[in-house]
């Protein structure tokens, strides 16, 4: 058990995502950057992610690279997994940005999220937040920015596959 908030484990079954889709879903923003930098990677078709979550709702502000250190390798998403579990929030688990067993609204949930490209990949964090004026998710990525450099809030949410 981690000494840097409580843990949860939810069981998500999501189906297949066409990437046009997604990006016509009225409740969810995108930012700049995940538009210009992140959506063309997302392959066409993003298979189901049928499997658990792990959630860590934070207690203490908290570096993104100490929260990494403790949880390893298991903190990251491939991007097709993400995809899926965002259009499982969006159309069927919390539809209009409202607090739910996935999200939180009212504060960060992140999302470590590797990229496959050419010969390797790179790992990013990309942030899912509740826009107050739309109730809406407004989902979020920062070019340049690492997992690690984020200082993240007491209760914020980090996800993880299981």
């Amino acid at each position: 058990m981690s000494n840097l908030g409580t843990q949860e484990n939810i069981r998500v079954k999501t189906v297949g995502i066409l990437r046009e889709y997604l990006s016509k879903l009225e409740n969810v923003q995108f930012n700049e950057d995940f538009l210009r930098w992140v959506f063309p990677e997302i392959p066409r078709v993003a298979p189901p992610f049928s499997g658990q979550i792990s959630t860590l709702t934070l207690t203490e502000h908290t570096p993104g690279s100490k929260i990494r250190a403790e949880r390893g390798k298991r903190l990251t998403f491939f991007l097709k997994e993400f995809v899926a579990i965002l259009y499982f929030l969006a159309q069927e688990c919390q539809k209009g940005g409202e607090n739910g067993p996935l999200l939180n609204n009212y504060n960060p949930n992140i999302f470590r999220v590797r990229i496959d490209k050419g010969e390797g990949g790179y790992i990013i964090p990309i942030v899912v937040r509740r826009d107050r004026r739309l109730h809406s998710w407004s989902v979020f990525y920062t070019r340049g920015m690492e997992f690690d450099d984020l200082m993240l809030n007491p209760q914020a949410r980090v996800f993880s596959p299981e």
